[in-house]
């Protein structure tokens, strides 16, 4: 009587391929870790069973020192630790390669590489369902570079590579009733796609305005660059960039004459 027992217990998910609406499929992240056959659920819940004590501690050991600051206030706190929910609760897509294609496998926790950590995805909201949207990328790019710094490169690389492609189809604008290309050629993508289409190449799924003339997006592109760059010192990454800031100022010059 009067005694007390702690009962843990996971809910754990083997889905290993994530399926977008026209049908492309590409490995979920943890793939490098588990294999991609979707029998390692046993493996998973043991995983997190024994190790999630230790998550906790870095956990802790991670807040501590913002959350024990007497000079921060407790709003900028609050804003800090619980707005990265949207990190992972933001229909995120996390994956290392297409389907049928060989992943290769992790040889730890800390072999992560440029080449190795795939490609990241997330939505603009729950009701805006488009992937890495740009112009508000600006502001949430923050977290990633200075938490997951090799995730917001790797998204970077999306959108260096989506803004020197072209798609001529015509798109149906909704605010002026005609129609534009739904991608130009040097002007910077407004987002990477949406999930019933084919992300990565098929962008710019907002169809309200011609975002190829949106005057922020080619500034803010330039400005994410090098602030990506001072904070990593990635000097291949801003040297693969450069040319690509190069065709964003040359798009942002344009609206001016």
């Amino acid at each position: 009587p009067g005694e007390t027992k702690e009962i843990v217990f996971t809910l754990t998910w083997d889905q290993p391929i994530c399926r977008f609406g026209l049908g492309a499929g590409y490995y979920r992240r943890y793939t490098r870790f588990y294999g991609n056959d979707g029998l390692a659920i046993q493996k998973i819940t043991m995983d997190a069973m024994f190790q999630y004590p230790q998550w906790e501690r870095m956990i802790v050991n991670w807040q501590k020192p913002i959350l024990s600051d007497p000079d921060l206030p407790l709003s900028y706190k609050g804003a800090l630790f619980n707005e990265l929910y949207y990190v992972t609760a933001g229909g995120s897509v996390w994956v290392v390669g297409k389907e049928g294609e060989a992943i290769e496998p992790s040889h730890g926790n800390d072999d992560d590489t440029s080449h190795n950590i795939g490609k990241f995805l997330y939505l603009e909201s729950q009701e805006y369902l488009m992937y890495n949207t740009y112009d508000v990328h600006f502001y949430a790019g923050f977290a990633l570079i200075m938490l997951w710094p090799l995730l917001e490169l790797s998204l970077q690389k999306d959108i260096s590579t989506s803004t020197m492609e072209a798609d001529d189809r015509d798109m149906h604008l909704i605010f002026a009733g005609t129609s534009s290309k739904r991608k130009v050629k040097g002007a910077v993508p407004h987002d990477v796609g949406n999930p019933g289409e084919d992300p990565w190449h098929q962008v710019n799924s907002y169809n309200v305005q011609d975002v190829s003339r949106w005057k922020d997006l080619p500034s803010k592109y330039v400005l994410q660059i090098y602030r990506d760059y001072m904070l990593t010192q990635d000097k291949q990454f801003l040297a693969d960039s450069w040319h690509v800031c190069h065709a964003a100022i040359e798009k942002a010059i344009a609206f001016d004459t």
